[in-house]
């Protein structure tokens, strides 16, 4: 019983340090999405979970969507930090820039 919790919490560290490894790895990153804007730098549609995800996977890494924490999608021209949870004890601020098209 001890050897598996041991074993147990060799896998939970290994698994923080590597949260830890791809959360530095994500703050580097500064996703920059261009979007169609109208009067007033109002966009069209906005900047979701969904596009951050992908452009996060275009740049080599996985994260699932639902690790993103949007409160609402981005419907404005200008600079956000994003929450990217990795782990339960670890989260990462994602840099993302909404330009004009």
């Amino acid at each position: 019983m001890e050897r598996e919790i041991k074993i147990w919490e060799k896998k939970a560290q290994q698994s923080k340090d590597e949260a830890i490894k791809l959360a530095a790895e994500i703050e580097k990153l500064n996703l920059s999405f261009a979007r169609k804007t109208g009067e007033e730098d109002k966009l069209f549609g906005s900047v979701t979970t969904i596009d951050i995800a992908e452009s996060i996977k275009e740049a080599g890494f996985h994260i699932d969507r639902k690790q993103i924490h949007l409160e609402e999608p981005l419907k404005t021209l200008g600079d956000f930090t994003v929450p990217v949870k990795l782990h339960p004890d670890v989260a990462a601020n994602l840099k993302v820039t909404v330009v004009k098209e």
